[in-house]
């Protein structure tokens, strides 16, 4: 395939394929964007256009299962955070203070967080 004819499939079909991405995705241009790489690497192809939406389709589905897997580990992990030793802690509320933790804007408390890691460590 010739850069010339690249540039043309781009103009033609670039924009559709993100619109066609973008129901299974929420990275379209980023799926669309690796197709095209393939399809410069690509030998003689048929239908380029045909090819192009197989292959956006197929990851465009690929990068919204890994999108929810993240989703759902990232989810899992921020409730098992365990903010407090409570037998080493005397006179310390826990769930008021974790309420009190949890109710912060997430800058403050990944920081709070990070901070309460540090000193535990040393």
């Amino acid at each position: 395939m010739t850069p010339r004819e690249l540039a043309n499939l781009i103009a033609d079909h670039a924009a559709s394929l993100v619109l066609f991405a973008r129901q299974w995705c929420d990275c379209p241009e980023d799926v669309v964007q690796d197709a095209f790489c393939k399809l410069a690497t690509a030998s003689a192809l048929e239908d380029p256009g045909a090819w192009l939406y197989r292959v956006v389709r197929n990851g465009a589905i690929d990068a919204g299962r890994v999108a929810r897997r993240r989703a759902k580990r990232e989810q899992i992990a921020a409730r098992s955070v365990c903010w407090f030793a409570e037998s080493k802690i005397d006179g310390l509320d826990a769930e008021l203070a974790v309420a009190a933790l949890e109710s912060l804007v997430s800058e403050l408390r990944d920081a709070f967080h990070h901070r309460a890691r540090l000193t535990s460590t040393t």
